[in-house]
């Protein structure tokens, strides 16, 4: 999609409001998971928090 956005004025200020109206307004968090072989149960991305067990 950079690449696109890159290219195509119109298409990156459409996806910049449509990332506003869906976020309202609030940041976003990325982040990146690869898993080469193996097997993943669960994949958790917590931003803040206090205690977390996980099981």
């Amino acid at each position: 999609m950079a690449e696109k956005a890159e290219a195509d004025l119109e298409f990156a200020e459409e996806l910049e409001r449509l990332m506003k109206d869906t976020t309202q307004g609030q940041d976003i968090s990325q982040f990146l998971v690869q898993v080469y072989g193996g097997e993943v149960k669960n994949i958790v991305n917590i931003g803040n928090t206090g205690d977390v067990t996980i099981q």
